[in-house]
């Protein structure tokens, strides 16, 4: 570690940078209000989660968020859960990103939310997602499909999928709009269903469990704790 920044290698030899500088990690001018505890579900393929592993001691310790994997028996992808709050969980979620993203190219970024939130995102008719594509093209972010909310899956109909594609910082961007539009949310409902600790917030979907091959409920290791249809 030098100088704020962690570098390894690829499969291809390659190498990647990670700044791990609170000014890198922290959210942008346009977030800057935004407050409150949130907690983020990243859906993170199997074959690259061995990197998150290793440095989960290391994105805790940088970000002051609380973050566990949950890993599941038989299934091909696992989840990082981020708990605190906002600027803790957008700082741990953007250390993640960088762990498990393409070195060229446009990036595919998952996250898990409830239904709920799903339902909040989309708004009538897409009102919503569309204003939120919207922002992210007029900042630079991509195309049209740069935010997308999968349609329900029957085998885990309390949870809906996210995805951002685009640039690391459009996934980055895309993520705060997330966050920032569901705590919106929770504060207009007077916090009616979210209070206390088990509240679920942006991109908390449900502990991703039961998946592929028969494998049984997640289990946290590592320490603490086009669809568009509403």
């Amino acid at each position: 570690l030098i100088r704020g920044v962690l570098s390894y290698n690829t499969t291809l030899q390659q190498e990647r940078e990670i700044n791990f500088s609170p000014q890198a990690l922290a959210p942008s001018t346009a977030a800057f209000n935004v407050e409150g505890e949130v907690t983020t579900n990243v859906v993170v393929p199997h074959s690259k989660a061995g990197k998150v592993v290793e440095a989960v001691t290391k994105i805790r310790d940088t970000s002051g968020a609380a973050v566990s994997i949950l890993e599941l028996t038989g299934a091909p992808e696992r989840t990082v859960k981020i708990e605190g709050q906002f600027a803790a969980v957008h700082a741990a979620f953007s250390l993640v990103i960088n762990y498990i993203v393409d070195l060229e190219g446009d990036q595919c970024v998952k996250i898990a939310v409830t239904n709920d939130d799903a339902g909040g995102l989309i708004g009538k008719a897409g009102s919503v997602i569309n204003e939120l594509r919207g922002l992210l093209v007029a900042a630079g972010g991509g195309a049209q499909n740069c935010l997308q909310v999968d349609p329900a899956d029957p085998a885990q109909p309390d949870q809906r999928i996210v995805t951002f594609t685009g640039s690391i910082e459009m996934c980055r961007r895309g993520h705060e709009l997330v966050c920032e539009k569901v705590l919106d949310r929770r504060k207009q409902k007077g916090s009616a269903g979210y209070g206390g600790r088990g509240e679920r917030m942006a991109g908390s979907g449900p502990d991703r469990g039961g998946g592929g091959g028969g494998g049984g409920g997640p289990r946290a290791i590592g320490g603490a704790k086009g669809g568009d249809k509403q």
